[in-house]
């Protein structure tokens, strides 16, 4: 919607959605041509040029910054298990250090492949580009201009209201992140 509105196109006027699913879901839709547009997550951004679509624009030369991945946890259950979701994050802060060493590219190209279903240079491309934009941040920061940015949209979208805008920054414990970092 946002990329859309900076076009001069607002919903519901000017266009409608259609929810069809995740990243692959949408790509099989474009090619069935059900639809006419669809953001493509990459390695499916590659393929599609490659296959004569396209490429309207980043999402992220629009929005630089947003909430991309969130762990959502209910604070007492979370209260409850604090030790093992503070393990659970150092692993994930683990796994993504590792992910952004060049020295792990075999095994990740590798995983790539069987993850997305890319092929050849395809794994290569989604690899560099999730490392260029820096797509998982090594500490599991969440910016402040990211969550402004993904909280701004849920209301324009019509899902935040007041309340949930003012409240919004209520919900975010860095805690839990915080003890992993000091234990990665």
């Amino acid at each position: 919607m946002e990329v859309l509105r900076q076009h001069g196109l607002h919903y519901p006027a000017d266009y409608q959605f259609s929810v069809v699913g995740v990243h692959p879901a949408r790509w099989k839709a474009l090619q069935e041509g059900t639809i006419d547009a669809a953001v493509q997550l990459i390695p499916l951004n590659f393929v599609a040029e490659d296959d004569g679509y396209a490429n309207l624009g980043e999402v992220t030369d629009y929005i630089p910054q947003i909430v991309f991945t969130a762990f959502i946890v209910d604070h007492v259950a979370a209260r409850t298990r604090r030790k093992h979701i503070i393990e659970f994050l150092r692993g994930v802060m683990e796994g993504t250090r590792w992910v952004h060493d060049p020295a792990n590219d075999e095994s990740l190209l590798a995983l790539t492949k069987e993850l997305t279903q890319a092929e050849g240079k395809y794994g290569r491309q989604a690899l560099d580009y999730m490392r260029v934009k820096n797509v998982f941040s090594a500490d599991l920061s969440i910016p402040d201009a990211a969550f402004a940015k993904s909280i701004e949209l849920m209301q324009k979208a019509g899902l935040a209201d007041e309340q949930l805008m003012a409240n919004a920054r209520g919900v975010l414990d860095d805690s839990y992140r915080l003890a992993a970092l000091k234990l990665a």
